[in-house]
């Protein structure tokens, strides 16, 4: 019987560093039908991917990663999360045709 790999554990704040506001981290939520043929799993399957951005020009892949110290760590500040998240409500108020998660409703898009 072939031996299966252990699961990853769930990133948390307390096993990964880079949840700790760091403003190198980013992570991109995406969706997806595979799977799920005409809604039959009663949810809309996501993925995860998320990346590290220290280092000028490159992109480190910490979707299958828990890091647990780096010297590159920067927090942000408590001013700044609330001033992005403010602008962020801003446009999602302006913008009423998106959801809280950036997606387009279908039934005022254009086209459908």
């Amino acid at each position: 019987m072939p031996v299966q790999p252990e699961p990853i554990p769930e990133a948390t704040p307390d096993n990964m560093i880079c949840l700790r506001d760091c403003r190198h981290y980013v992570e991109i939520v995406s969706r997806f039908n595979a799977g799920n043929a005409k809604g039959t799993l009663g949810f809309q399957p996501r993925q995860i991917n998320r990346f590290c951005k220290a280092i000028a020009g490159t992109d480190i892949d910490l979707t299958d990663e828990l890091v647990s110290d780096c010297s590159d760590w920067d927090p942000i500040s408590a001013e700044e999360i609330v001033a992005k998240s403010k602008r962020r409500q801003e446009w999602l108020s302006a913008n009423a045709d998106v959801d809280d998660e950036g997606v387009m409703n279908k039934d005022e898009s254009k086209g459908d």
